[in-house]
């Protein structure tokens, strides 16, 4: 199908594949959508993207007027949104921004005045232990590149988690390890920073 040499290597009861090239990694893409197959992908390389976070900008400030500003002093920007507090669910006065990894939009952490406020943009800090998919609550992989079966992070059946009609007030289920707490409960035995260290090499 891709006219190139791939390796292959079995994990478990699946197969993973390592194509050389990214012309071949998104034809491997397109087949497994087209087949409508379960499987997850990482993302190239050099298609990811910079994140950083705005400090200091009020939270109604329009982000088409931030993407405009950025733009002026030569820094491309693919998405500027208010981020959300979690608990609460209102906006904060923090701005996330996607831009192309390239070396100019790198500039953008030395930024020190915005829309006539003085801010700080720093780089987005990364959670800790591994990444968890939102659509399949396995890890290691993102909820953007992956086409398993859906699993609920609440209830543990088998749909999204937008989908859930759970009342807040029964417990949840882990689809994972089949305990009373969502999939993504950090002490969570199924979750790899809980998995015991090796034993050492005699």
């Amino acid at each position: 199908m891709t006219k190139e040499n791939c390796k292959g290597r079995v994990i478990g009861s699946g197969l993973r594949v390592y194509p050389e090239t990214p012309q071949a990694y998104h034809l491997i893409r397109e087949f497994i959508s087209k087949e409508k197959m379960e499987s997850f992908t990482h993302q190239l390389q050099e298609e990811k993207e910079l994140k950083a976070v705005i400090r200091g900008m009020p939270s109604d400030m329009p982000p088409q007027e931030i993407i405009e500003v950025l733009l002026d002093v030569g820094i491309t920007v693919n998405d500027c949104h208010v981020m959300l507090n979690r608990k609460t669910g209102l906006p904060m006065p923090l701005f996330l921004l996607s831009l192309p990894k390239n070396n100019a939009n790198r500039n953008v952490y030395n930024i020190t005045e915005l829309c006539y406020m003085k801010v700080i943009i720093e780089i987005l800090n990364k959670k800790n232990g591994p990444s968890q998919c939102f659509r399949c609550q396995g890890f290691f992989h993102s909820s953007s590149f992956c086409t398993r079966n859906p699993q609920c992070v609440k209830c543990g059946k088998p749909h999204l988690t937008r989908d859930c009609v759970k009342p807040r007030d029964t417990e949840a289920t882990c689809c994972l390890c089949q305990g009373n707490h969502p999939a993504n409960y950090t002490g969570c035995s199924r979750n790899p920073l809980n998995k015991p260290p090796p034993k050492p090499k005699s």
